[in-house]
């Protein structure tokens, strides 16, 4: 990750998964469902990635979009219960 005018910035892989999280801003969790437990833990990461940008740019006042706090509070909830819901099936298929 480099640092740039005020607030942190993605490289790389990272920079390209943070744009589809972002593209995805309702995710639906039928939709999470049809994901595989590695690609749900990849979207949380981005999506705790973000949710510390927009702090670190709540603090320095660079901050746009208030409402998006609450979309990625969502949003990490419906990754979070998928994953407990697809680890609580596999545990009980065994």
């Amino acid at each position: 990750m480099a640092w740039g005018s005020g607030f942190l910035f993605f490289s790389g892989c990272e920079q390209g998964l943070a744009e589809t999280m972002a593209d995805d801003k309702n995710m639906s969790a039928a939709d999470l469902r049809e994901k595989t437990p590695e690609q749900l833990r990849e979207s949380l990461s981005a999506l705790k990635k973000e949710q510390f940008n927009l702090r670190f740019q709540a603090a320095t006042g660079q901050m746009e979009n208030t409402a998006r706090f609450r979309e990625l509070r969502r949003n990490v909830a419906r990754v979070k219960t998928v994953l407990n819901q697809k680890a609580a099936d596999a545990a009980q298929a065994e």
